[in-house]
């Protein structure tokens, strides 16, 4: 079993950074008292915990997978993450060296070399290890206080440590601060097993400007819909960072605002190009807005059927 693990630096709302480490498939929360009253504040205010879109195939890879952990170390705005053998030759480095620094894209090129390796040798398939549960644990003084086993069949167990639950006048607060951040963990990937929606979503209001702007061109309405597609794909997420840091919308809501404000923003170019008194940009303005709410039943169907296929297909190969 390889010792890596990632560790992410996570922003408290309205308070200070947390670390979060995951290694060999487990959760660890390091909390002290600042920590557990910040998240009493969030929990009070109804705040969640932000944790970048871009973390979510990281996060599935540390969390289900036991073999061979990709070594990254990946910096933006929201979190910093890096496994413990990265900060260990970052911290032995001389300050005048420069740092090297393994990107997010590497890691994706990596990941397919794994599933490559996985699905072409038999060897590293007999290693390779799925997880059937997520664990949390806790930090309280340096000392592990709190466990918990949350299996995908749906069983849940509980661990406190004794000498804490009987002595810390604090204990109630702390497990609290706990379950708060399990769930937070949890909704994140139930939040975003609906991968694709604000990509394919974006298909629509490009669609409709690629119309507007090369109405009767073929070749020039399908470039301007890739590329306008692109565009918006690619902004939306720049644009839930923007709101994120400027704006005191709470996280589950930043990608639908964010969603609106690029709806707006397409049809306000139609408009442009069609005048307000048309009814164009106004359709176009109301079938943007719907078109996630659309999108989201239609994957949570297909995303099942895939994974079913790729089991199917994964059982035909001789381990």
């Amino acid at each position: 079993m390889n010792d890596s693990f990632i560790s992410l630096s996570l922003q408290i709302p309205q308070g200070d950074r947390l670390e979060i480490q995951v290694k060999e498939c487990q959760y660890f929360f390091n909390l002290n008292d600042n920590i557990v009253q910040q998240i009493q504040q969030a929990k009070a205010t109804g705040k969640n915990l932000y944790i970048p879109p871009s973390l979510l195939i990281p996060l599935c890879y540390y969390t289900c997978i036991s073999y061979n952990p990709i070594s990254i170390q990946f910096h933006d705005s929201e979190a910093e993450t890096l496994t413990h053998a990265a900060a260990e030759k970052r911290d032995n480095q001389h300050l005048n060296h420069p740092k090297k620094i393994t990107w997010l894209p590497v890691f994706y090129i990596l990941l397919l070399f794994n599933i490559v390796n996985f699905i072409f040798n038999r060897e590293i398939r007999q290693q390779v290890s799925l997880q059937t549960e997520f664990t949390f644990n806790s930090y309280y003084q340096e000392e592990i206080v709190l466990q918990s086993n949350i299996f995908l069949h749906g069983d849940i167990f509980h661990k406190i440590q004794h000498n804490f639950l009987n002595t810390n006048p604090n204990c109630a607060r702390v497990i609290s601060a706990h379950y708060w951040l399990t769930e937070e963990i949890l909704s994140y990937f139930r939040k975003n097993l609906n991968i694709l929606v604000w990509e394919i979503a974006s298909l629509v209001p490009a669609g409709f400007l690629a119309y507007h702007l090369h109405s009767g061109h073929w070749f020039s309405s399908i470039a301007t819909w890739i590329g306008a597609t692109l565009g918006i794909a690619c902004s939306r997420p720049l644009l839930v960072s923007f709101l994120q840091r400027f704006t005191p919308i709470q996280a589950k809501n930043l990608n639908d605002w964010a969603w609106g404000v690029i709806s707006t923003i397409s049809s306000m170019i139609v408009s442009g190009f069609q005048g307000l008194s048309n009814i164009n940009p106004f359709l176009m303005l109301f079938i943007s807005l719907l078109t996630p709410e659309i999108v989201k039943p239609i994957l949570r169907f297909i995303w099942p059927q895939v994974g079913k296929l790729t089991i199917r297909l994964l059982s035909f190969l001789p381990f």
